[in-house]
């Protein structure tokens, strides 16, 4: 039963460790997500800071067209932080059911070990029985009773 419950084991590990690894990118998206909102923040502010300037329409254009870039960028990244998170979520299951599995292996084995031990346990009792019986009559055989 050991390699059984060697392969579910193993199994169970491996499925946290790709776990691990959806949440690591998860992690990494989102953190570049937030990085590309603090860029587009920080880069509006400076120009609404600019603004009372006065801008000249190529700057204007150049704004603009560099914001719908930078909104796509988020757009994206918005995407990507979903599809990260739909891994983890479909991999977190998966690893639900690797370790269901080997805990069920698990108490199957303490449960056939239990049972192994009990069996131990009557087949060590009857000897000892059978041994007192058979001294027993050795006994009332050698004192000449029956």
């Amino acid at each position: 039963m050991q390699p059984v419950v060697l392969v579910a084991a193993a199994k169970q590990q491996a499925a946290a460790r790709r776990l691990g690894d959806c949440q690591r990118e998860v992690d990494t998206r989102t953190a570049r997500l937030t990085e590309l909102l603090a860029y587009q923040a920080e880069y509006a502010q400076r120009f609404e800071s600019s603004g009372g300037i006065g801008l000249d329409m190529t700057r204007l254009q150049d704004y603009r067209a560099f914001l719908a870039r930078l909104n796509d960028a988020i757009s994206q990244q918005r995407q990507l932080v979903e599809a990260a998170r739909s891994d983890y979520e479909k991999m977190k299951s998966h690893w639900l059911g690797t370790r269901q599995q080997a805990q069920a292996i698990d108490k199957v084995v303490d449960r056939f070990k239990r049972d192994e031990g009990r069996a131990y346990d009557r087949r060590e009792q009857s000897e000892t029985d059978e041994r007192a019986l058979q001294n027993h009559r050795r006994r009332d055989t050698d004192s000449g009773e029956y």
